[in-house]
């Protein structure tokens, strides 16, 4: 159902979006003169038959998809939004969940450790990575690579969420123990002065922390490889065949393994 012109104080953010705090709305300036597309909201009683608790003050609607266009709204002074009222949305905790997933992963600006905890939340609500991937239409190996980045240090979180290491570096370091994952994050970098523009990037890209962690390399080192990196990682964690066995297959996937065990079978025939 559409409902045009609903002044703001009837809107509320959705409470349990997965998204932090709405900041940087000068793409969305233009709101003051135009909406171009209304916002997908819940009414207030489907909402709190779900999630009786919520604090939602007086506001009729929580917005599911369009926070980002709600805060801006607010920022820039516009009074009203136009809506659309979908309490289809509210049939279960893992719907509302979906529904402001999808639309965040999507956006370039959603950082991914925002994006790791919200793929973590939907699949301990559905109870099942695979279940999550099929409702994100992403595949189990990548909803496996995001949720892995949870187990980064804290610190390594905040170089990652910055853009100052690239996923894919992440997902490795992740894989170790926590306690040689910032030896191993300190040893690639300064090997590699070009690591925080290589391979996969986060989202949106932000100036790099000023801690210890993201410092630049110093000059004068001799460049590691890929290999070389993740090999002086594996001997600082000190990984026995079982646990390299278990990382190789959270990485890799049940199909990527099955690739890496033909591929070592072709080294060993190889002449030495």
């Amino acid at each position: 159902m559409f409902r045009r012109d609903v002044p703001l104080l009837h809107l509320v953010a959705n409470p349990r979006n997965p998204r932090g705090a709405q900041t940087d709305l000068d793409d969305l300036a233009s709101i003051t003169g135009q909406q171009l597309q209304p916002l997908s909201v819940v009414s207030r009683d489907s909402w709190l038959r779900l999630w009786p608790d919520d604090a939602i003050g007086d506001a009729k609607y929580i917005v599911v998809n369009g926070c980002r266009r709600l805060a801006a709204a607010h920022h820039f002074s516009r009074p009203s939004l136009d809506v659309v009222i979908r309490d289809g949305l509210a049939t279960s905790a893992s719907t509302i969940l979906e529904a402001a997933i999808t639309e965040n992963i999507a956006r370039k600006n959603f950082d991914v450790m925002e994006e790791a905890r919200a793929v973590d939340l939907l699949a301990n609500e559905l109870s099942s990575a695979a279940e999550a991937a099929r409702r994100l239409k992403r595949t189990e190996g990548w909803v496996s690579q995001r949720r892995v980045l949870l187990r980064l240090h804290p610190d390594l979180q905040a170089v990652l969420a910055s853009g100052a290491m690239p996923v894919r570096v992440a997902r490795e370091i992740a894989l170790l123990p926590a306690a040689a994952q910032t030896d191993a994050w300190r040893v690639g970098s300064a090997h590699n002065p070009g690591v925080e523009s290589a391979g996969e990037s986060t989202h949106d890209a932000k100036p790099a922390p000023t801690d210890s962690l993201a410092k630049s390399p110093r000059k004068g080192r001799p460049r590691l490889t890929n290999y070389e990196v993740l090999a002086r990682a594996v001997r600082i964690a000190g990984a026995d065949a079982e646990t390299l066995a278990d990382v190789l297959f959270e990485l890799l996937g049940e199909e990527g393994v099955a690739t890496l065990t033909v591929l070592l079978g072709d080294r060993r025939s190889l002449p030495r």
